[in-house]
């Protein structure tokens, strides 16, 4: 877990990976999604709605709070409930400098479950709000604290972390990352 700690501290410098296109997806009665092999990173958050997300062979059920890391090589798919329309918070983002492991943070699949969305939900807004109003720069800074957080929160996750506290911990962590 050292090893990957190592890796993730050097992913989130907010220097050290540059974010593109943080944007809101509104999926349509129609939609799914089936891209090719990653080659960058793309951060998912579900906002609202349900669906399936089969990342890696693996389906992974998709509802609010849900996010992922989706990491270079891995392949995805995605299908929504038609009664229940996707809204997503999504971003490409990339390292500065090449990463160890073939160019990933961890061998696993960086799942997240936010039991309480309001906080992250509020970032992402106003990431939103500062790409429409043209500053670019604002708004890459807090698309960079929010997957910030979600990363932290996937790897405590998996090594057993304290689920209650997480929310803050990871806020704080983060503000002194960015400082």
């Amino acid at each position: 877990m050292i090893a990957e700690s190592d890796q993730i501290a050097q992913f989130l410098g907010l220097d050290r990976f540059c974010i593109h296109g943080p944007c809101l997806h509104v999926c349509e009665p129609t939609w799914s999604w089936n891209p090719p092999r990653f080659a960058d990173f793309d951060f998912w958050l579900v906002l609202e709605g349900r669906g399936i997300l089969r990342v890696n062979g693996m389906d992974y059920g998709l509802g609010e709070g849900v996010g992922f890391l989706l990491q270079p090589g891995d392949t995805a798919a995605g299908s929504k409930d038609p009664n229940s329309p996707l809204i997503v918070f999504a971003c490409h983002m990339q390292p500065v400098r090449p990463l160890g492991r073939g160019g990933r943070i961890s061998a696993g699949i960086l799942k997240f479950d936010i039991p309480d969305l309001g906080h992250y939900r509020r970032l992402g807004e106003e990431a939103l709000h500062l790409v429409q109003i043209g500053d670019e720069a604002r708004a890459s800074c807090l698309a960079k604290l929010l997957v910030g957080e979600m990363i932290l929160r996937a790897m405590l996750e998996r090594s057993g972390g304290p689920a209650g506290n997480i929310p803050k911990v990871l806020h704080e962590l983060a503000l002194s990352i960015a400082s």
